[in-house]
């Protein structure tokens, strides 16, 4: 949150743009994956996910919380492309 505090002044449409040394990136990503961990152990996320969620009708709060745990992978995904410098 800090993180987010400090780049609030910078915010744009569309976002903020944080810009991280080594260690708050490695918090982060502790961070991002703890959250997907906890959701998806309460999501109960299995290898199936896939088939699952194109069965999910798009208005259903199941559809809602997968949606949820498909944007940590993606901002998980990304922060480690960033430090890994792809």
């Amino acid at each position: 949150l800090e993180t987010l505090d400090a780049a609030a002044g910078s915010r744009r449409t569309g976002g903020v743009k944080l810009h991280l040394d080594g260690d708050t990136a490695t918090a982060w990503l502790h961070a991002l994956a703890d959250l997907r961990l906890a959701l998806g152990t309460r999501l109960d996320v299995g290898e199936d996910i896939d088939a699952e969620r194109s069965a999910v009708p798009v208005g259903s709060p199941r559809h809602a919380e997968l949606s949820v745990y498909d944007w940590l992978s993606w901002l998980q995904d990304a922060l480690v492309r960033a430090v890994w410098g792809d």
